[in-house]
């Protein structure tokens, strides 16, 4: 698969770009269900091994409840 194209051209340096830190951090992970666009997500204030295998559990018992 091919990777989608950047938004700096091409054989120029990859741009850093400086903002003042003053952005909160945001962490989600998600899955989308393609049939019917159905979301499910997760937040944490970090991410681990932990947090993302509870991700994996909720997504899972989500997935049982549909197929039920």
């Amino acid at each position: 698969m091919p990777f989608p194209a950047a938004w700096f051209p091409k054989n120029e340096k990859d741009p850093i770009v400086r903002h003042a830190p003053t952005r909160k951090k945001v962490g989600i992970i998600g899955a989308v269900k393609a049939d019917d666009g159905t979301l499910v997500a997760y937040e944490e204030d970090k991410f681990n091994a932990q947090t993302i295998e509870a991700f994996f559990s909720e997504l899972v018992k989500h997935r049982e409840f549909q197929n039920s």
